[in-house]
């Protein structure tokens, strides 16, 4: 059920409705409610969730202005949407998207991870890594 509703939520996070919600889960809005308190959350915090989700696929698929995407996702002003995401994810929206575009570039295909050995190298003195660049424990 949550998983239904958060996939709803995704798709129209502008104008959120409890009863609407509802009747598209089949569900009264109580019974929706009770649902949600027992999976620990509320429908204003997956409402908000959903928003920090789309958002988040916005900044990394392309430019748009932080303001056009707080308005499209239903947020009431930038301030209210950064205050929103910040709760979220600890990170305003413009730290979040230059942190996550940076680590798809450093990831991305093709292109060594940055501060990582070739493999196969070891740096003097550095301890022993997986092939994630993860350093290795010695037991013993």
């Amino acid at each position: 059920m949550l998983a239904s509703l958060r996939r709803l939520l995704c798709a129209s996070p502008c104008r959120p409705a409890l009863a609407e919600a509802a009747r598209a889960l089949h569900l009264s809005e109580r019974s929706l409610q009770r649902h949600l308190g027992r999976a620990g959350t509320t429908f204003q915090a997956e409402v908000n969730a959903a928003r920090v989700r789309v958002a988040q696929g916005r900044m990394l698929a392309g430019d748009d202005s932080l303001t056009a995407i707080a308005i499209d996702v239903g947020c009431a002003s930038a301030q209210h949407f950064s205050a929103m995401f910040r709760k979220a994810t600890g990170q305003s929206p413009s730290e979040w998207r230059a942190r996550a575009r940076g680590a798809r570039r450093e990831f991305a295909p093709g292109r060594a991870m940055q501060g990582l050995p070739p493999h196969g190298k070891r740096r003097e003195g550095s301890a022993a890594r997986d092939h994630e660049g993860f350093a290795l424990s010695r037991a013993g």
